[in-house]
């Protein structure tokens, strides 16, 4: 097994260019202690990298980073839902990977050939955006340009009378132009579309781009979509992954299928219907239920 050090829990990471998952990951998804994950992970597979965690005493405790095959190696009975739920998001992360080599490669060869150039001057920057969103889109009119923006972003572009400067200087000083940038490079490759209703989102999905997260988590004001309350929040996807990644895989990770979630609510609601789970709990409300009515909606493809 190779040596890596300390690494941060989250789902899947890349090492090398091959997608790994963290122990302590495998163990919560599939509701089973973190020394038998270990435990097998030293008895069926050599596919894994060393890994460690500092606890709540600040002790150091082993973990592993194990690729997909050295989880299929570990030959865990139980549930066959969670172990294709956790196979699936393996792929997915593998999907993302092959995505950003393709964007990376794309940028690459716009900065290559001057179509994106790295101007000194940031409004000489936003002005070549712009030029590549109306060659992209046919909208040749500043505020349509300035609305995409916004609408990506989740904001709204004031107009010109109620600001004391120009909306282009507002923008480049409340948006960053990497960000501007990362969208006009998405609807050049058409990997940043318009929903039915006229709304940005990205093909590959809110973890695959730095803006939809956030969108999602201001849209409902830093809170639960289910419970309301302010609690450390996580994706959850409406329709289940296990669900939907049978006959639509490509929408799983949509913005259109994910809201902010409380850890409770996430675990409460598993793959039950969302509708029918949350109208049987006690904290249902139907403005609640409204909004995320509406987040569907809105970037329904």
């Amino acid at each position: 097994m190779g040596e890596k050090g300390n690494h941060a829990v989250q789902d899947t990471v890349i090492v090398d260019g091959d997608v790994y998952m963290d122990s302590r990951v495998i163990a919560w998804e599939l509701h089973r202690a973190h020394k038998d994950i270990l435990e097998k992970v030293r008895r069926y597979t050599t596919d894994s990298l060393d890994s460690y965690y500092i606890d709540k005493q600040g002790k150091r405790r082993t973990s592993y980073l194990v690729s997909r095959d050295g989880f299929i190696l570990m030959n865990i009975q139980g549930r066959v839902d969670e172990r294709l739920r956790i196979l699936h998001r393996y792929d997915m992360a593998k999907s993302v990977t092959t995505i950003d080599k393709q964007l990376n490669a794309l940028r690459h060869d716009l900065n290559e050939s001057g179509v994106v150039r790295p101007w000194i001057n940031p409004r000489y920057q936003l002005d070549n955006l712009k030029s590549i969103y109306k060659d992209v889109t046919g909208d040749d009119t500043p505020r349509g340009f300035y609305d995409s923006i916004g609408d990506w972003m989740g904001i709204n572009v004031p107009y010109s009378h109620r600001l004391k400067i120009t909306v282009r200087d507002w923008i480049l000083q409340n948006i960053p132009i990497e960000k501007i940038k990362e969208f006009v490079t998405g609807i050049q490759s058409h990997t940043i579309v318009r929903s039915e209703r006229g709304h940005w989102i990205c093909l590959g999905g809110f973890d695959n781009n730095t803006v939809e997260w956030d969108k999602i988590v201001n849209e409902f004001h830093g809170k639960c979509a289910y419970c309301g309350e302010e609690k450390p929040l996580l994706p959850e996807h409406i329709i289940p992954q296990t669900v939907l990644s049978k006959e639509h895989p490509e929408l799983v990770d949509r913005i259109q299928n994910v809201v902010p979630s409380c850890s409770d609510c996430n675990h409460s609601k598993l793959r039950y219907n969302w509708e029918r789970w949350f109208k049987s709990q006690p904290f249902y409300t139907e403005s609640r239920f409204n909004a995320i009515k509406r987040h569907i909606n809105k970037y329904k493809m």
